[in-house]
């Protein structure tokens, strides 16, 4: 009975045994890290960046719309160029509501937009 024991050890503290023991709860923990990560808000935020980057690049815009959307429903502020790009996006897709809801709002956040309105004001009223 004592003899069984020992080589259970043997083979449990063997290198090899060992290293894939190892190897597995690291692989493990990395998973678990990942499905933690990327539930993240910025994981996910960077994430549909990413996708709507490419999207763009290949010119599929029904892609770039979705990707667009699910960025809207994370509740997380745009950028500006992004909301450029979904306006360009909108109306390469036919969507022109759309297209001047997300040009209303990139022109919102550009700085120096007051002073352009009151010159164009300026101009209109001459």
């Amino acid at each position: 009975m004592r003899n069984d024991r020992l080589g259970a050890h043997k083979l449990l503290y063997n290198g090899r045994v060992r290293w894939r023991v190892l190897l597995a709860g690291l692989f493990t923990l990395f998973i678990a890290y990942g499905a933690v990560t990327f539930s993240h808000p910025k994981c996910k935020r960077d994430l549909l960046k990413q996708q709507i980057v490419d999207a763009l690049k290949k010119e599929d815009v029904k892609t770039a719309l979705a990707a667009f959307d699910k960025y809207h429903a994370l509740n997380v502020k745009m950028p500006p160029p992004l909301m450029f790009l979904e306006a360009k996006a909108a109306w390469a897709a036919g969507d022109s509501l759309r297209a001047y809801e997300s040009l209303e709002a990139f022109q919102s956040l550009v700085p120096g937009r007051q002073a352009v309105q009151r010159g164009a004001d300026a101009v209109s009223a001459v």
